[in-house]
C-alpha cells in the first residue's frame, strides 16, 4: 500500500509536467510586440452573481488563430495579456450563449482594455421540441473546495443529512453516525456557513432530523484559510440549505415513504416581488429503524475466564419536523438585509433490548452462568429555534464587500429511561430510571469587510464573538421496594461554557491570472469552563490567546490544469460529549463516559493539490500532510468488579500523509462515471496508556458512481463505497462494502420526478471491529445501526425547472448563513 501511495504521488507529478501548454504562446515572435492588459467581469444576467470559471478565448479575426485565453475568477473577474491588433474576444459558459466582442476596441496608447461587466443569459435554446437544460453535476471539483449536489445523487432521495454526507466523496460515516474527513472525525460541521443548533451538541444527532430535501450542496473545504473558524482539525463540511430567488412564485413539493417503515414530505416555496422576496422551507419525517449488535468477549475474573454472548436490539422511532422561513429586502441596487428563522420538533421512542449469555471457564471446564437481559425503554422530546440577520452591502463597485451577521439559536432536549432487568427470566431489582434535562443557547455575532484593488490586490478582515452555555441535569433513581430514591452518587448538574472571539486579515495579490497568492492570521481568544454542582473537584477553566496563520500559493498552468500548495494551523475543542463524565446505564456492564480534563488538540496541515478541466470531466488530486498534538481517542477500560468504561483521553501525538484523488467523466451523452479514492498512512502514539499499544497503519477508502441516462427523462444510479480495515491502539476494525442504487423518471413536462432507490441493497453495512487486551480482555464484535432501507419518492416543482448551474462553478458559502467565518 506504502509502494501505491509513491506511485499515485509520481504519477500526480507526472501529469502536472505532461500538461498542456497555454494557448497564448503562439511562435513566431510574437511575444516582442507590445503587450495589452483586456480585463472584465462576468455577471449572471438572471442572479446578478458573477460567473466563476467561465472561459475567455483571445482569437484573429483574419485567421482565428488562439492568441490567448483564461478563466474567470471567484469574482468572475478576468484579465488577459495580448498583443493589439484585429482581435476578437469570445466568452463561453455550459449552458449560456456565448458572448463575441468583436473587435476589441484598442485604443492607441492605452495599456489596459477594460470591456466592464459583460452579461450572460441561459441559452435556452429548442432543438427537435427539446430544451436544453444544464443541470448540476453530482461534484464540482475547485482547488480550495469541493461541491456536492444533492439533487443529482438518487440514493438520498427521502434520506436525511446523514445519508447524504456519506455519498460525498472524502467522506464517510461510520455506523454510529460519526463523520470523518480523510479518515479524521475532527471535522467542524456547519449549516449555512455558520455553526447551527441543529447540529451544535456534538453528538451529530441531528443530522439526522435534516431531510434530504431541504439541502441544496454539500461543500468540502480540507485546508480552509484564516478567514474560516480554526475549528475543525480535518476540515470544514458546510451544508447549503435550499433558497430560491426567482421573480414571482415558485416551488417545489416532495413526498415519499420506505421500508423499514418511513414517510417523508416537504415543500420549498418562494415568492419574489419587486423589492422583497420570501422563502419557506418545511420538512417532516416519521423513520423507524431497527439495529442489532453482537459480540463474544473472554475477561479475565480473578482466577477464571468469563465468556459472554452479547446481543443488543435496537428499535428508534424518531418523528421529525422542522420550518425555515425569511425574508430578503433589497434596500438598494447593492444592498441586501435578509432575516431568517427556523423551528424544529423531536418526539424519539427507543426500546433497547441487552441480552448477555454468560459461561464459565475455570481451567478449561466450561458451564452456563446465566442469562442477563436488560430493557431500556426511553422517550426523547426535544427542540431547537434559530433566527438570523444578515446585511450585505457592495458598494455598487463589487469590488468591497461589508457583510454584517447575527445570530442566536437555543435548543432542549428532555429524556426520561427506565430500564428493567432480569435473570433467566425472572425479573430481578433494581428498576432503574434516568431523567435528562439539556439545554444551550448560544449568541453569535460577526462582521466581515474585503476590498480589492486594480492591481490585482485584495485585503479581508473581520471580527466575530461567540458565546455558548451547555447546561445538562442529570439524575439516577432506583427502587426502594415501591418507591424510587436517588442515586446520589450518579446524580449531579453539569454546566459548560465556550466563549470565542476571534479577528483575522488576509492579503492577497495574483499576477496576470496566472500566479495567486494569500496569507493570513487569525487570532482566537477563547474561555472555557466546566461546572459541576455536587462536585467542585471536577471543574475545569482554561483561557487561552491562540494565532493560528494560513498560506496558499496558486498557479494555473493554463486554462486547464493548475495547482496550489497550502498550510493552515487548526484547533480541534473536546465535544460536549466528550466533556460530559456522567455514565450511560443502558448497558450496564459496558458503560460510556466523557473526560471533563480533555484538552484541545492542534494541527499543522499542509497539502498540494492539482486539477485539471477535461473535455467532458475533470479531476482533482492532493497529497496532504498533517501533524498533530493532543490527540483525543477513546479507549476501553477493564474495572476490578468485571465491567469496561469507554471514555475519551489524550494521547501525545499523531502523523499522517496520504492522497485524494476524485474525478467525473461523461463517457457518452448517456453514460456518465465518477470517483474518489483516499489512501493514508497513520502513527499513533498510545502514551503507554494501560490496555493500548501504538498505531501504525495504511488504510484508505473509495467510491465509485455510474450514472446511465435511458429512455425519455429516465435516470439510472448505481454506487459502490468501500471502506478498508484499519488498526486502532486497542484493537482492528474491518473493512465495510456498500451498494446504493437509484432509479429516476420525469413526468408532466418535466415537472414531476419519481424515484425509487435503495441504500446498502445487500444489508452490508455492519461495523465489525476486534478489541485485544490480552490476556485480560479480548471481544469480537458486529454492530449494525441500520439496515438495507427501500424508498418511494416524488417531487413536483411549480413555475420551478430542475436546478442548474452553469458549467463548473458552484459559489461559496453566499446563502444566508454566509460568510463561513
Amino acid at each position: 500500500m506504502k509502494n501505491s501511495i509513491i506511485f499515485s504521488v509520481l504519477m500526480l507529478f507526472s501529469s502536472i509536467l505532461m500538461a498542456q501548454r497555454p494557448g497564448g504562446q503562439r511562435p513566431g515572435g510574437q511575444g516582442q510586440m507590445p503587450q495589452k492588459t483586456i480585463k472584465g467581469k462576468l455577471i449572471d444576467g438572471e442572479t446578478n452573481a458573477p460567473l466563476e470559471f467561465a472561459t475567455i478565448t483571445i482569437n484573429s479575426i483574419s485567421d482565428g488563430s488562439v492568441i490567448t485565453g483564461g478563466l474567470s475568477d471567484e469574482n468572475g473577474s478576468f484579465e488577459l495579456k495580448s498583443r493589439p491588433g484585429k482581435l476578437k474576444a469570445t466568452i463561453e459558459f455550459l449552458s449560456y450563449e456565448t458572448i463575441v466582442i468583436e473587435p476589441i476596441p484598442f485604443e492607441r496608447g492605452q495599456p489596459v482594455v477594460d470591456l466592464g461587466e459583460i452579461t450572460l443569459n441561459l441559452s435556452g435554446q429548442v432543438i427537435e421540441g427539446v430544451e436544453i437544460r444544464a443541470e448540476k453535476s453530482e461534484t464540482i471539483f475547485k482547488l480550495d473546495k469541493k461541491i456536492f449536489t444533492v439533487g443529482k445523487d438518487l440514493a438520498n432521495r427521502g434520506g436525511t443529512a446523514e445519508d447524504v454526507l456519506d455519498n460525498v466523496p472524502s467522506i464517510t460515516v461510520d455506523i454510529d453516525g460519526n463523520v470523518e474527513l480523510r479518515g479524521s472525525g475532527n471535522v467542524k460541521i456547519l449549516v449555512n456557513g455558520q455553526p447551527s443548533s441543529i447540529i451544535r451538541d456534538g453528538s451529530l444527532n441531528g443530522l439526522k432530523t435534516l431531510q434530504s430535501s431541504s439541502i441544496d450542496r454539500i461543500e468540502v473545504i480540507t485546508n480552509p484559510s484564516a478567514k474560516y473558524e480554526a475549528e475543525g482539525q480535518a476540515g470544514i463540511i458546510n451544508i447549503v440549505l435550499k433558497k430560491e430567488e426567482q421573480k414571482g412564485f415558485n416551488g417545489a413539493f416532495n413526498v415519499g415513504f420506505g421500508i423499514p417503515w418511513q414517510y417523508n414530505a416537504g415543500a420549498q416555496v418562494n415568492y419574489r416581488k419587486g423589492s422583497t422576496n420570501f422563502f419557506v422551507n418545511v420538512s417532516s419525517g416519521l423513520r423507524v429503524s431497527p439495529g442489532l449488535s453482537t459480540e463474544t468477549s473472554r475477561q479475565l475474573i480473578d482466577d477464571y475466564f468469563r465468556i459472554s454472548d452479547y446481543t443488543q436490539d435496537r428499535d428508534r422511532r424518531s418523528n421529525d419536523n422542522r420550518i425555515r422561513a425569511g425574508l430578503d429586502f433589497f434596500l438598494a441596487e447593492n444592498q441586501t438585509l435578509t432575516f431568517s428563522g427556523s423551528l424544529g420538533l423531536s418526539d424519539n421512542t427507543n426500546t433497547n433490548t441487552v441480552n448477555y449469555l454468560d459461561s464459565l471457564d475455570i481451567n478449561g471446564d466450561v458451564e452456563f452462568q446465566r442469562l442477563l437481559t436488560r430493557i431500556d425503554r426511553e422517550t426523547e422530546d426535544g427542540s431547537n429555534e434559530e433566527y438570523n440577520l444578515k446585511y450585505v452591502n457592495d458598494f455598487g463597485d463589487k469590488k468591497q464587500e461589508l457583510t454584517a451577521f447575527i445570530q442566536y439559536d437555543q435548543r432542549g432536549d428532555d429524556e426520561a429511561s427506565n430500564i428493567s432487568q432480569t435473570i433467566n427470566g425472572d425479573r430481578v431489582d433494581p428498576f432503574q430510571r434516568t431523567d435528562i434535562d439539556e439545554s444551550q443557547n448560544n449568541k453569535l455575532g460577526q462582521i466581515d469587510f474585503s476590498k480589492e484593488y486594480d492591481n490585482e490586490f485584495k485585503f479581508e478582515t473581520g471580527l466575530r464573538g461567540n458565546l455558548r452555555t451547555i447546561t445538562n441535569n442529570y439524575g439516577v433513581s432506583q427502587n426502594d421496594g415501591d418507591k424510587l430514591v436517588a442515586i446520589d452518587s450518579l446524580t449531579d448538574d453539569f454546566t459548560y461554557k465556550e466563549n470565542i472571539y476571534a479577528a483575522y486579515g488576509t492579503i492577497s495579490k495574483s499576477w496576470n491570472n496566472k500566479i495567486s497568492a494569500q496569507i493570513g492570521l487569525r487570532v482566537e481568544q477563547s474561555d472555557i469552563s466546566t461546572e459541576f454542582v455536587s462536585d467542585s473537584s471536577q471543574d475545569t477553566s482554561y483561557n487561552f490567546l491562540r494565532a493560528f496563520p494560513s498560506a496558499f500559493f496558486t498557479y494555473n498552468i493554463n486554462t486547464k490544469n493548475a495547482i496550489q500548495i497550502s498550510y493552515s494551523n487548526r484547533i480541534q475543542r473536546p465535544r460536549f460529549w466528550y466533556l460530559n463524565p456522567f455514565l450511560t446505564l443502558s448497558d450496564d456492564r459496558n458503560r460510556f463516559a466523557g473526560n471533563p480534563k480533555l484538552l484541545p488538540e492542534y494541527t499543522d496541515s499542509y497539502e498540494l493539490g492539482y486539477i485539471r478541466y477535461l473535455e467532458n470531466g475533470s479531476l482533482a488530486a492532493n497529497v496532504f500532510y498533517k501533524y498533530t498534538t493532543d490527540v483525543i481517542q477513546r479507549i476501553r477500560e477493564l474495572n476490578p468488579d468485571g465491567t469496561t468504561t469507554t471514555f475519551p483521553v489524550n494521547l501525545s501525538e499523531e502523523f499522517s500523509y496520504g492522497i485524494d484523488i476524485s474525478g467525473n467523466y461523461d463517457v457518452a451523452k448517456w453514460l456518465r462515471l465518477d470517483g474518489n479514492f483516499s489512501a493514508f498512512n497513520y502513527n499513533l502514539s498510545s502514551d503507554d496508556i494501560e490496555n493500548a499499544a501504538d498505531a501504525a497503519d495504511v488504510s484508505w477508502f473509495g467510491r465509485l458512481g455510474v450514472r446511465v441516462k435511458f429512455w425519455k427523462n429516465a435516470n439510472l444510479q448505481l454506487r459502490y463505497n468501500h471502506r478498508a480495515p484499519r488498526q486502532s491502539i486497542q484493537g482492528f476494525n474491518r473493512g465495510i462494502r456498500t451498494v446504493s442504487f437509484g432509479v429516476s423518471k420525469d413526468f408532466l413536462d418535466n415537472n414531476l420526478t419519481i424515484t425509487i432507490s435503495s441504500r446498502d441493497l445487500f444489508n452490508s453495512r455492519k461495523r465489525s471491529y476486534i478489541i485485544d487486551l490480552e490476556p485480560e480482555y479480548y471481544a469480537e464484535g458486529e454492530s449494525q445501526w441500520r439496515g438495507r432501507t427501500i424508498e418511494f419518492n416524488a417531487s413536483y416543482r411549480v413555475n420551478q425547472k430542475k436546478r442548474r448551474s452553469g458549467g463548473r462553478s458552484g459559489g461559496g458559502f453566499e446563502d444566508d448563513g454566509g460568510g463561513g467565518f
